[in-house]
């Protein structure tokens, strides 16, 4: 699982790269390492209202989670969770298929944490904004 803090000062997608290592019985030899690259882009669009909506909303926003150039990644993708704020309809929104997003209106930025869960179960990833490099709840990859 890989986490994502999204703030909506975000201009042009969010480019990551996450190594995932196979487990053995997937190489042919046991000596054998293997790993996919997997690169991701996380981002999001935002456009204001002609007019407000009932509720008071002004925007009309997107956040999405997606590969470069709009590649494939449910291959290695199991499931995406975005963590609205609180204020929303069903706040935690589960995307288990392509398209990862969700669409929305409203009037005030918030954080917005994502989860991505990868299809491979070997380690678990936390990647943030604030680091540059991933940190791995169980120990090295």
């Amino acid at each position: 699982m890989a986490i994502f803090f999204v703030y909506f000062l975000i201009r042009a997608p969010l480019k990551l790269s996450v190594i995932l290592r196979l487990p053995a019985h997937c190489c042919h030899s046991l000596s054998l390492q293997c790993a996919v690259q997997v690169k991701l882009e996380l981002g999001h669009r935002a456009q204001v209202r002609k007019k407000p909506t009932v509720e008071g909303f002004t925007h009309d926003w997107m956040v999405f989670v997606r590969g470069p150039e709009h590649s494939n990644i449910q291959h290695f993708v199991e499931k995406v969770v975005f963590h609205l704020h609180e204020s929303f309809p069903r706040p935690k929104r589960v995307c288990k298929d392509p398209p990862y997003k969700v669409e929305e209106s409203g009037y005030a930025g918030f954080i917005l944490p994502i989860e991505v869960y990868f299809k491979n179960k070997v380690c678990n990833l936390i990647l943030s904004h604030s680091t540059t490099q991933p940190k791995n709840s169980e120990g090295s990859c």
